[in-house]
Parts: C-alpha cells; sequence; structure tokens
C-alpha cells in the first residue's frame, strides 16, 4: 500500500506542470458544465506522459534496470513481437465487428455509410478520403498510445510491484481491478476485470512482452473510435422492459454488453496463466 501512495504521489507531482497553468480553466469548465475539449485532451495527454515517466524512474532507480522499457515488456524490435503486435491489433478489430454485428442482430445498433459526395468533382472526393483517412490515422495512434501507457502500468509494473509482496495470483487479480475502477465506467468494471486477466496470461505466454496485449486493445479502441466518429453505426435506445446490462449504454467502453463480457470470459479463458511468472530478480540501487 506504501508503494501505491507513494506513486500517486509522484504522479501529481510529475504531472502538476500541465495541470497547474489549466487549473483555472478546468475549473471553469465544471462549474459551467461545458467541458473543454482541448483542455481535457491535453490533462488527459499529460497524465499519461507522467505515468509513463514514474514507470521508467522507478524501473531504473528503485529496481536498477538499465533499460526499464524493455524489462517491463514495452519492446516491439524484434519481427516476432511486431508481428504479435499487428495480428493482435487485427485481431481486436475483428473482435469489434463481432460485437457489433451481434448487438446489430440483437436491434440496438444499425450500420450506415457516411455522406458520399454525388458529383463527379474530385475535390470532394478528396474531401471525404482525406477525412476518413486522417480519422483511421488519428483512431490508430492515439489508440496505441493509450494502451501502451495503461498496459505498461498496470500490466507490468502496478503487478510486479503487488507481486512481490502478495504473490503472483493476487497480484493479476488486484491490478486488473484498479484497471477496470480506473475507466471510469461502472457497468463495464466486471468485463474489463475478466479481461485483465486474460491480458496478463497473453504477457506471460510471451515471457513478459506486452505486444498482445497492446495490440489487442488498440484494435479495439482504434475501431470502435474510426466507428462512431466515422458515422458508420448508430445506437438505438434500449427499451426500458430490456435488462440494462444486456447491451452497452456507454459507448466509449464497446465491451459493455452481453456481447462483450462473452469474448472477455473467451480471452481469459484462453490466455489465464496456469504458472505464477517467475520473480524477476529485483535489486534496489544504492545511493550515497
Amino acid at each position: 500500500m506504501e508503494k501505491i501512495l507513494w506513486s500517486v504521489g509522484l504522479v501529481l507531482v510529475l504531472w502538476s506542470p500541465i495541470t497547474l497553468p489549466l487549473l483555472p480553466k478546468l475549473v471553469d469548465s465544471w462549474t459551467s458544465r461545458t467541458p473543454s475539449k482541448m483542455v481535457n485532451l491535453a490533462c488527459g495527454f499529460g497524465l499519461y506522459i507522467a505515468l509513463t515517466i514514474l514507470v521508467m524512474m522507478w524501473g531504473k532507480r528503485i529496481r536498477g534496470y538499465e533499460n526499464p522499457a524493455k524489462e517491463y515488456g514495452l519492446d516491439l524490435t524484434s519481427w516476432l513481437k511486431f508481428y504479435d503486435f499487428i495480428m493482435a491489433f487485427f485481431g481486436g478489430v475483428a473482435v469489434l465487428l463481432g460485437i457489433q454485428f451481434v448487438n446489430g442482430f440483437l436491434g440496438y445498433t444499425t450500420f450506415s455509410w457516411p455522406a458520399i459526395p454525388t458529383s463527379e468533382n474530385l475535390v470532394s472526393w478528396l474531401k471525404v478520403f482525406g477525412g476518413s483517412l486522417l480519422l483511421v490515422i488519428i483512431g490508430t495512434i492515439s489508440s496505441i498510445f493509450v494502451t501502451a501507457v495503461e498496459e505498461l502500468h498496470f500490466r507490468s509494473w502496478l503487478t510486479e510491484e503487488i507481486a512481490l509482496d502478495l504473490g503472483y495470483y493476487p497480484a493479476i487479480i488486484i491490478s486488473g481491478l484498479a484497471f477496470a475502477i480506473l475507466q471510469r465506467s461502472l457497468q463495464a468494471i466486471p468485463v474489463l476485470w475478466v479481461l485483465s486477466l486474460g491480458l496478463a496470461g497473453a504477457r506471460q505466454r510471451r515471457e513478459g512482452c506486452l505486444s498482445i496485449p497492446i495490440g489487442l486493445r488498440a484494435g479495439i479502441m482504434a475501431s470502435s473510435f474510426i466507428f462512431q466518429k466515422g458515422g458508420f453505426i448508430s445506437y438505438k435506445p434500449i427499451p426500458t422492459h430490456h435488462p440494462v446490462w444486456i447491451m452497452r449504454i456507454d459507448i466509449h467502453q464497446p465491451l459493455s454488453g452481453v456481447a462483450g463480457f462473452a469474448f472477455a470470459l473467451l480471452v481469459a479463458c484462453i490466455f489465464f496463466p496456469r504458472n505464477p511468472m517467475e520473480k524477476k530478480n529485483l535489486r534496489r540501487t544504492i545511493r550515497e
């Protein structure tokens, strides 16, 4: 518990150079209930940078790692690891498509194509193509960045620190629960918790590499973002007599609902770690 408190304090210190200058605008947006997308984006980006710096500093100064990113599994330099990432990414896209097809079959979503220019004007077509390409690029890059930081923090660093005190299995359960809670969606906590167990197992099977967890979640997030922003999918109101848990309510959590939970359960059953990971030879650096 002491480690967690220290890490939270350090993150707040590292995050403060970004949040403090924006604090007046944050307070104004909260009081007026008109959130600023740019301010929220800057604060979110700053938080993830602070988390990354925390893990790197902790690994280098506390654990004595020469290359903390590699030790924590954030290494895609080899062809095999990059291949795992690419395959997991497209697997995540396929999963998102499957979930939405199931939701569509149940009558909760509809698929559509965005407006296509009827004229033969080249400029109009270039605008549509350019906008779609930009959407794909933004969605892919942002999802990879977010999932890389989250998997680095929850699946590697936090899991290893808890495992030193409580053991491997309690560590993946506790870190997975922390991950699910901090996604800020109450109804998605069970499915994200179950999914985290499978992601922990996928990391274990790749000897600590995060290529599969990052790729899988990035594929789901990127395709969900593109579907929503591109107008490819719309959500119908859920009838009042239908259970709220059968369909996702929060559009920012595509795994919510029965279809998402079934997928998460399948991943957990396939990848659940059969044997705990061996403890690394952790050592503290001695400083004068």
